[in-house]
């Protein structure tokens, strides 16, 4: 007589329980760590856009939008609707945003996650004319404690938290 086994015994969906759990304990910080890094890697690219889209406003009128005090540090989420009506050239918040780019020239694209409320990260910028590097770097170091890479040596600075 041949007995044919029909389920698995406790001790073996035990074991298997266990090394399941072992697994994901491997599992679960480095996935935390990837995200993270991958929050940050966007936000440095979306550093780069609107530096890129800054530099170009300034190529085309001579100055920097004048929201924008030199020297004077901004969080980006302060300006966000006048920053990305200035930089898209779309009129997002009414006629007097359109002042600061009346050739309605297109910077910068935006996606429309960055154009919700809350889109915008923690970004700080920064137009640096008549601070040194060090001296700009020594007044604004409380800003940038969680970014380490900022570039001091450009004219548009932005960094975030």
């Amino acid at each position: 007589m041949i007995h044919h086994r029909q389920a698995f015994t406790l001790i073996e969906v035990t074991i298997v329980l266990t090394i399941m759990v072992a697994f994901m304990g491997f599992v679960f910080p480095v996935g935390t760590r990837l995200k993270n890094h991958a929050l940050t890697l966007k936000t440095q690219v979306q550093c780069l856009r609107y530096r890129q889209g800054l530099l170009a406003y300034k190529e085309h009128y001579g100055y920097f939008p004048p929201f924008l005090h030199k020297d004077q540090c901004v969080r980006l989420s302060n300006l966000r609707t006048t920053f990305v009506a200035t930089l898209t050239g779309k009129d997002v918040t009414g006629p007097t945003a359109m002042d600061y780019n009346p050739d309605r020239i297109c910077f910068c694209e935006f996606d429309t996650n960055e154009l919700h409320e809350n889109g915008l990260p923690d970004i700080f910028l920064l137009v640096r004319e008549q601070l040194s590097p060090s001296e700009a770097s020594s007044r604004y170091k409380h800003l940038i404690s969680s970014n380490h890479n900022v570039d001091w040596s450009s004219e548009v600075i932005l960094f975030f938290k």
